[in-house]
């Protein structure tokens, strides 16, 4: 038997070229998750070899569904998992500081209030009056593309006060009747010819996340029975961002799920970011980052952080959508390595005490605006689940 052990770990090293094994009970662990990024994630030896070598590697994944880009990328950081965790975390404030031009969160039970910091252009208000179940600006589904005839008189004077409180109160009663009922509660959209059921989305979505069902089955169960089954010290929040892609604003509604497993093998975090509605251009995007840790030849923390992301949206079916995939997919690859080098360099710099270099890059950043530059635009876009969608739209633009 222990021969036959002994064999199995030799076979592994040969198979995925790894040059060290982290020590004693860890091991097993360490190799299933080899096993499953190269299953699911196409990793090759030389891949794992890389990481290793403390390089990132960053990969696009193909897939079944013509509408979604995914990539997906992987970076070991010697540093514990609290410490990568806040850094991811930051590294994500900081890309939203940049970019978003408004952005909140929702309180508990959400409230009307939450949405104050959101405004809503005349233009925008405007694209409703003429809105219909198969051709509407707006992604809403049948039963609330019909509210906007039924209860707005677009002949009042103050018409356009009506629909904004109308747009909110919609939006509150589906973030409200998410948090309750979970994905049966998630809207179809009806704004086309062809609609898009959010539920069907996020049934697959589900299926594709990497680690969480292997270091994490009491999240993944979450994930499925969602609000049901909370595991205990589940963070849940839904926040909402504004962010200008050509000349049209785009609100987004994304829950975001923080959860540290602490009875599993090893020390294991995870976020998952789940868009639940976006107003324009983007159908479904689903996030997945795991930080899987393990304790080194010489004692200290190593850990490995995956970033996956799938976006859907339909302008991929369009024949430039076509076009431009390859386009797509090497900008999703570029500012991933940037969220994956930024996450590197701020466990770092925790690890050093440096805390102060971080807050002074923050406040270069508070102090310039918001970017305007459609690449830095994109690396926002990616973290919010809507990479490969936004770039689409720009491309078309400009190809018109």
């Amino acid at each position: 038997m222990k021969a036959h052990a002994l064999s199995l770990v030799l076979c592994l090293i040969l198979i995925f070229g790894l040059s060290a094994l982290p020590a004693g009970a860890q091991t097993a662990s360490y190799e299933r998750l080899k096993v499953l990024l190269a299953e699911n994630a196409g990793f090759e030896p030389e891949d794992f070899a890389n990481v290793e070598k403390r390089k990132i590697v960053i990969k696009t994944l193909k897939s079944n569904v013509k509408r979604e880009v995914a990539v997906v990328g992987l970076v070991k950081v010697p540093a514990s998992n609290e410490i990568v965790l806040r850094a991811f975390h930051r590294t994500i404030e900081r890309q939203e500081r940049k970019t978003s031009k408004e952005h909140g969160i929702f309180g508990d039970p959400p409230a009307i209030s939450d949405l104050k910091g959101l405004t809503i252009e005349e233009r925008e208000l405007d694209d409703l009056k003429n809105c219909r179940v198969g051709s509407c600006k707006w992604n809403f589904p049948a039963e609330v593309i019909k509210r906007f005839q039924d209860e707005i008189d677009w002949n009042a004077d103050d018409y356009r006060a009506r629909v904004d409180k109308l747009v909110r109160e919609i939006l509150l009663e589906y973030v409200i009747d998410y948090s309750e009922k979970g994905d049966e509660a998630l809207f179809n959209y009806d704004d086309k010819p062809e609609s898009v059921n959010l539920f069907a989305e996020y049934s697959a979505l589900h299926k594709d996340v990497i680690l969480v069902p292997e270091f994490s089955p009491r999240l993944m169960r979450y994930l499925d029975e969602f609000p049901d089954n909370a595991p205990p010290g589940i963070e849940n929040t839904v926040n909402w961002s504004k962010i200008k892609i050509g000349l049209k604003n785009v609100v987004i509604f994304t829950q975001n799920i923080t959860y540290h497993e602490k009875e599993g093998r090893v020390p294991a975090s995870f976020v998952i970011s789940k868009q639940i509605y976006a107003n324009h251009y983007f159908d479904s995007s689903l996030a997945e980052t795991s930080i899987v840790s393990f304790k080194g030849e010489d004692g200290r923390d190593e850990s490995y952080l995956l970033f996956l992301n799938r976006s859907r949206a339909g302008a991929f079916t369009t024949t430039l959508g076509k076009i431009a995939r390859g386009i797509v997919e090497n900008q999703a690859e570029s500012r991933l390595e940037t969220v994956l080098k930024d996450t590197r360099k701020y466990s770092a710099l925790a690890l050093a005490n440096r805390e102060a270099d971080i807050e002074a890059e923050f406040a270069d950043d508070s102090g310039g605006g918001f970017l305007k530059s459609t690449t830095f635009l994109l690396a926002a876009l990616l973290t919010l689940g809507g990479l490969a969608a936004g770039l689409i739209v720009l491309m078309l633009r400009r190809k018109r």
